[in-house]
Parts: structure tokens; sequence; C-alpha cells
């Protein structure tokens, strides 16, 4: 057989994990002992080996990596929310009106803490920032009737209804 095609047989049973048998139906090679000759010779089991941890290495670093993208997806989300508090606060500061209530930034600020699955909490807290009242609602908290009509009244002079 040709020694390019040894190669080749090498690289299938090393990095394809093909067994004797398959390499021997694949490439037509008449008896087992054969490719074991070889096998043998070129250390075929520890590069296979190799490889494999190798593998699992590279595996392992994108898992990595794909964590340590969410996180920082994270801190930038949360980033972009300070910004926003930032802009709110200096909006009503500007229109004179009444600046965020310290129980609402209190609430924002253990969401963010909190926040594994960040979009549908992220859309609370963007509520939040608008004033809408219901937001609150739905997050365990609850406004008497002159709040969330002052609220209301804040978010028609604002633009946001």
């Amino acid at each position: 057989m040709i020694k390019g095609v040894w190669e080749l047989v090498k690289r299938d049973f090393v990095e394809h994990g093909l067994s004797y048998s398959q390499l021997m139906k694949k490439y037509e090679i008449k008896g087992r002992a054969t490719i074991a000759n070889h096998s043998k010779k070129e250390g075929w089991l520890e590069l296979r080996e190799k490889h494999k941890q190798g593998v699992q290495l590279e595996v392992i670093e994108r898992d990595d990596k794909r964590k340590d993208e969410k996180a920082r997806e994270k801190e930038s989300l949360i980033e972009a929310l300070e910004v926003l508090i930032d802009l709110k606060i200096g909006a009503e500061k500007k229109a004179l009106l009444k600046t965020v209530d310290t129980q609402d930034l209190k609430l924002i600020l253990s969401i963010l803490k909190s926040v594994k699955t960040p979009l549908p909490e992220l859309i609370r807290v963007f509520e939040l920032l608008k004033g809408n009242p219901d937001a609150r609602l739905a997050l365990g908290f609850q406004d008497d009737e002159k709040t969330v009509e002052a609220r209301h009244n804040r978010m028609d002079v604002l633009g946001l209804n």
C-alpha cells in the first residue's frame, strides 16, 4: 500500500476514531494484523488518546469562553440600565417632577443582582423606569391610588403614554 494512503488510515484511526474493522472495509486492507503492526510501530493508540484529550480541552475552553461572553453581556446590560436610571433621574429633575422613588431604585438593584435570564427582568425594569405602575404590581408592590395617578400624570407629561 502507498505511504500516503497509510497516512489517511492513520488519520481516520487517530482523529475520527474508526476501528480496525472499519478501516479494513474503507481501505480494503486484508488482515487486521497489517493495521495493528502499523498502529503499534507508529504509536496510533497514544496519538488517539492525545487527540481525544486535545478535543476535550477545546470543548472546555469553548464552554468557558461562552460563559465569559454571557457574563460580559450581563455586565453590559447592567451598565446600560445604570445609564437609563441616570437619564430617568435627570429627566425628572429637568421637568421638575418628583425624582425616582428610592423604593424603585432598591427594587431595580435587587433585580439586577438576581437576574439569570435577563430579558424578562430587564423589560420589568424598563417598565419601572417608564413609571408604569402595573410593573410594580407585577413585582409585588402596590401603590395607593394617589401615587398611581401621579405616575400616570408624569407619564403623560413626558409623553410616555
